[in-house]
């Protein structure tokens, strides 16, 4: 390996920090977030792709799931093998670009940023988005400062397989394509044959994505229209953008970094700063008319953590000592917010509330239901990921569909008109029912009501669970959000 790291050392490495994982998720007590839940419940019905993301998660849990089974650690291992694999991938970038010394700063400040722990501990599309974009990012400098024709297609290749996971994959070739335009060092590449290649190796890789949304009305492209609309100008948003970038990278990480973009202390590798600086721009002009959230941008910051960890190893020794004191704290903030309810941030006042609570309340309503029915109603997407994961075996569910309610991936599951005279369990966490609700069945009545609470026992969500029996039919709202 790059940066004198022998195959077993990397091994011994790899097999460290893949452990990080499944201990900091135990001590920490966390339960699979909706989101996860979702992307595990596409797993079972294997598709070119899916509502709102490409494929590739999915079929990485299909994959998982047929060697290991079911259970809360299969579901997050392919996170967690590419987490660790993209450290590695960082510090093998650094060393190459810069020396040995850099990558191990990149390594260091690739594992203690927060905003990358968290996203590395669960298993979502950003960690896949991370990992392929770094690589794409890697074959630009392959391509354009050791005139690598090969790379091309490694970037092609890159872009197209982290496009399986989000769209956002394509703002990485959109800006350095730009770039490529702009500088006259790199502006011939344009006429450059195996560029091409590579945008038709993207191409065919994107085609499972772009098959599915052509027989699908392009509704992965609407969904997508929602987070690149533009609303009215709210200061608001700006200052909640940028304050949680300030947090999740480590807030004297993030103003040491400031402080070296200003002395730059070595001149090479500054197209890694630029290119990070365009996309910083680019979300923060968006968050001026945008609500985005903290996570969007997480792809970004390998082009600063990249160039940083080189600035690291020719700067002075105070700014030195000072980074390590900024990942320690790092290291803090991510462990306070792993114990938070421990610090009186218990319940709904918790960061990770999202992903507590869940087990426990879904198998106990699961081990109560002793009536018969043929499906899960939820009130939306959330509840119906989490219910699809912990109630075994995966039921059929049905989101009930009210007015303003956006599309979720059940929308293309499931078909009312197949289900008259069929009983339910309505699984909700508001306590009445609709008057559509009440009409769609002969009777609905009150089976439980279930308090989800977190380690200390502070009340997180009530559950009101439901028998609806024998469906008349009704006529649903449309749904027209995506």
């Amino acid at each position: 390996m790059t940066g004198n790291v022998k195959p077993v050392q990397g091994l011994f490495l790899f097999l460290i920090l893949l452990a990080v994982h499944p201990i900091a998720v135990n001590w920490a007590g966390l339960d699979l977030h909706f989101d996860e839940a979702q992307y595990w419940v596409w797993s079972i019905q294997l598709d070119w792709s899916y509502y709102s993301k490409g494929p590739l998660l999915a079929w990485s849990h299909a994959l998982v799931s047929s060697v290991f089974g079911y259970g809360e650690w299969q579901a997050r291992l392919p996170a967690w093998i590419l987490h660790s694999l993209w450290l590695m991938l960082m510090y093998v970038f650094a060393s190459r670009i810069w020396n040995p010394a850099a990558g191990r700063w990149a390594l260091a400040l690739a594992l203690t940023t927060p905003l990358y722990f968290y996203l590395g501990l669960v298993v979502t599309t950003d960690i896949f988005l991370i990992f392929f974009w770094t690589l794409g990012l890697w074959f630009v400098y392959l391509a354009l400062y050791e005139q690598s024709n090969k790379a091309w297609y490694g970037l092609g290749l890159s872009v197209g397989i982290g496009a399986l996971t989000k769209l956002s994959m394509g703002l990485l070739p959109a800006f350095v394509g730009i770039w490529v335009m702009l500088s006259k060092q790199h502006r011939h590449h344009i006429l450059n044959r195996h560029v091409w290649g590579g945008i038709a190796v993207m191409l065919v890789c994107m085609a499972p994505l772009l098959y599915w949304n052509a027989t699908h009305d392009w509704m992965m492209l609407k969904h997508e229209q929602g987070h690149v609309g533009i609303s009215g100008f709210d200061w608001n948003h700006v200052a909640e953008y940028l304050g949680s970038q300030w947090i999740v990278v480590s807030p004297l990480v993030f103003m040491l970094a400031i402080v070296l973009m200003f002395k730059v202390p070595a001149q090479k590798n500054k197209w890694l700063l630029g290119l990070f600086l365009a996309w910083f721009l680019f979300f923060v002009q968006k968050s001026f008319t945008n609500d985005l959230q903290m996570n969007w941008s997480a792809p970004i910051y390998v082009a600063l953590i990249l160039w940083l960890s080189g600035q690291l190893v020719y700067t002075s020794k105070t700014i030195k000592n000072w980074m390590k004191v900024g990942m320690l704290l790092s290291v803090v903030l991510s462990a306070f917010a792993l114990q938070a309810q421990h610090f009186g941030f218990a319940g709904d006042r918790n960061p990770l509330k999202k992903m507590k609570g869940w087990e426990s309340s879904i198998s106990q309503i699961q081990a109560d239901a002793k009536v018969s029915y043929s499906g899960i109603m939820v009130d939306d997407y959330v509840i119906g990921s989490v219910v699809g994961f912990y109630w075994q075996p995966t039921p059929k569910i049905f989101v009930v569909a009210t007015s303003g309610r956006r599309y979720s991936q059940f929308d293309l599951w499931v078909n009312w008109t197949e289900e008259l005279g069929k009983d339910f369990i309505y699984i909700r966490t508001s306590e009445g029912l609709s008057s559509q609700v009440e009409s769609a069945f002969a009777s609905c009545r009150l089976l439980n009501t279930y308090e989800s609470r977190d380690d200390v026992g502070a009340q997180l969500r009530t559950f009101y669970v439901s028998i609806c029996q024998n469906y008349q039919g009704t006529a649903w709202p449309e749904i027209t959000r995506y």
